[in-house]
């Protein structure tokens, strides 16, 4: 990664999102959001209305069939990217199949992440030359200027060739019809394709620690092996000449710590009446606990009070306690968990290292699953060093050989369509101050079309293919004609349909197709 590093930024670390799960990381890196404003609390949810579960590891995306997870989620980062015309393909990243309201990323299943086949991410150097050749296909239509018709005819091309990318859902459901969109840059008279955008995921690293632990010879050769990918792909991009136009950016949602032996609890030991507990959601370092209303003071007064906690101390004492025992209102506001879907009224969490689980109450995970030895683990507060991930990036976007303070995973969103010229569809928590000095001039204000640079205005245009045997002249294309001062669309309006020229309202563009 020293080469990555040298060419490019690398933050202190990176602060997750709590708790320091792989789901709601998942989702804070997505849409930019802390985990009560996103909706996936958890690696493992219970909702006691439905009494459905959702497992980390249980199948493609956890519990792919139950739409309750995924009903009412933000805008992830793809479909905000997607419907801004940039391509988007997806390597085992996830939840980027799924359909979100008029739209889903055609991901092959291959391509879905399914945490329940630790191994689906071993081969990733073997996208590499796929990944490559897709950039070099954009690198023709960037900084030149073609007449319409063959500028169109090219497009078409490539769009042939792609795997995946967004697509609506009307026309899935419809086919042979569909519609793609794509992304036109406009300046100083030349005419740029935007390139696409890969989210991948490399999942070795976190599974040989988790089952073999940070000083096993399978970790060593994960890391290895990511180490090794890195460089790959760089080099191929350097073969080409691609840094000059791509971007890569490397990081870890949250890190693990190894669960101490002599620091592991069964929460029966600390109830006297089983029967009060209706459900034990998540495991180790953190655990939600369900009960009847009239039954919830009762649990969390035992819990708190509880001699396994305080091997060093009493209970009144905080700085001691190995398992904290909160009632919802209690739980700490920097944590950004409180006001979460799917919580329990009384919640344990646990200092790093140390570890709870059940072997008689019901759960989710099963008593069965949790009894499954695991050498290290996440979830625990993302302020402990421990918890912490890392973040390097290289490319045009980036300055070069720059060390940077800390950033956090909600930062990542709005760095991502910064770099990409893309609104966010909606506010979020990342502070632009965190990550603006990782960025090279030029690249620090690029979205808002009140912060255009003065060399660069940006414009935006979708192309509508449909594959009904339509031809070349029934194909419509809009530049969008963009007055930097005003910030309103300017200029006559109209498209040209088999030769024939009609008005679009709302929309300011000149037809490729009369040239």
């Amino acid at each position: 990664m020293q080469q990555l590093i040298s060419n490019g930024v690398q933050a202190e670390y990176l602060r997750s999102a709590f708790p320091t799960h792989s789901w709601p990381n998942w989702l804070s890196l997505a849409t930019g959001l802390y985990t009560e404003n996103h909706g996936m609390t958890a690696d493992y949810m219970w909702d006691k209305e439905s009494k459905l579960s959702f497992e980390r590891g249980k199948g493609s995306n956890g519990n792919e069939t139950d739409d309750l997870w995924w009903e009412g989620l933000p805008a992830p980062l793809w479909y905000t990217a997607g419907k801004s015309g940039i391509d988007v393909h997806c390597y085992w990243f996830a939840h980027c199949h799924r359909a979100y309201y008029d739209m889903v990323v055609k991901v092959p299943p291959k391509r879905w992440t399914d945490l329940s086949t630790p191994g689906q991410t071993d081969k990733l150097s073997d996208v590499f030359p796929e990944i490559v050749n897709r950039i070099i296909k954009y690198q023709a239509y960037k900084q030149q200027l073609f007449s319409g018709r063959k500028r169109l005819s090219m497009i078409l091309t490539v769009m042939q060739e792609c795997e995946d990318f967004l697509v609506g859902l009307d026309d899935i459901e419809r086919p042979p019809t569909w519609t793609a969109e794509r992304n036109f840059l406009h300046s100083s008279n030349l005419f740029f394709f935007s390139g696409p955008m890969f989210l991948l995921r490399y999942a070795g690293v976190d599974n040989a620690l988790r089952q073999f632990g940070a000083h096993s010879d399978e970790a060593d050769q994960a890391i290895a092996r990511i180490d090794l990918y890195i460089h790959e792909l760089q080099q191929k991009l350097e073969e080409h000449n691609l840094f000059a136009s791509t971007n890569l950016i490397v990081l870890s949602d949250h890190g693990l710590a190894p669960i101490e032996e002599e620091e592991q609890f069964y929460l029966e030991e600390c109830l006297s009446d089983y029967s009060k507990v209706i459900k034990v959601v998540n495991l180790h370092s953190m655990l939600m606990v369900f009960t009847e209303p009239e039954d919830e003071g009762h649990v969390h007064f035992e819990l708190r009070v509880c001699d396994q906690w305080a091997p060093m101390g009493d209970y009144e004492d905080t700085d001691t306690l190995l398992v904290k025992a909160y009632k919802l209102s209690e739980i700490p506001e920097r944590l950004h968990w409180a006001n979460s879907r799917f919580m329990s009224g009384v919640v344990l969490l646990t200092k790093p290292g140390t570890s709870i689980i059940t072997r008689e109450l019901p759960s989710v995970p099963s008593a069965s699953d949790q009894s499954r030895e695991a050498k290290q683990t996440g979830g625990w507060d993302p302020d402990t060093a421990q918890m912490r991930g890392i973040f390097m990036a290289r490319g045009p976007a980036f300055k070069v050989n720059e060390k940077v303070g800390p950033v956090e995973i909600v930062d990542i969103y709005q760095t991502l369509l910064n770099i990409l010229a893309v609104e966010p569809a909606h506010s979020h928590n990342g502070t632009w101050s965190n990550v603006e000095g990782m960025l090279a001039s030029g690249w620090e204000e690029r979205p808002n079309s009140d912060r255009f640079n003065d060399v660069a205005q940006i414009f935006c245009s979708f192309l509508r293919v449909r594959r009904n045997g339509a031809t070349c002249n029934d194909t419509i294309a809009f530049i969008y004609n963009h007055d930097r001062n005003s910030g309103r669309f300017t200029d006559e309006c109209f498209i040209v349909v088999d030769g024939e020229k009609s008005t679009t309202q709302h929309i300011v563009c000149k037809a490729l197709l009369s040239k």
